[in-house]
């Protein structure tokens, strides 16, 4: 594997750079969020694509709707980006920008 972090998000075989710390592809990570490893992974790195993403990024793989529904099994794994996305669902609420 290319261990080179990238910020190209299309590619399946590159490292995404907010996976610094990690030998994971693009692909691998799809089939994490996606369930294929499991619930617990899949909320571990949901979260961490929320904690470590730059926020344009973070809609590669989530949409607001997808952050409120799934609120409860993902903000354990924020960590201190919590208070961030806690203060993007209330102005999302308030201005009516989610279901």
């Amino acid at each position: 594997m290319n261990s080179d972090l990238t910020l190209d998000l299309t590619a399946d075989n590159a490292r995404p750079y907010f996976l610094w710390s990690e030998e994971m592809t693009l692909g691998q990570l799809k089939r994490i969020l996606a369930g294929g490893q499991g619930e617990y992974l899949r909320w571990v790195y949901s979260g961490r694509i929320l904690r470590e993403a730059r926020i344009g990024d973070v809609w590669h793989f989530f949409t607001p709707d997808w952050v409120a529904q799934n609120w409860s099994k993902v903000s354990p794994h924020l960590g201190r980006k919590r208070s961030f996305w806690e203060h993007c669902l209330r102005v999302w609420r308030k201005h009516g920008r989610l279901e």
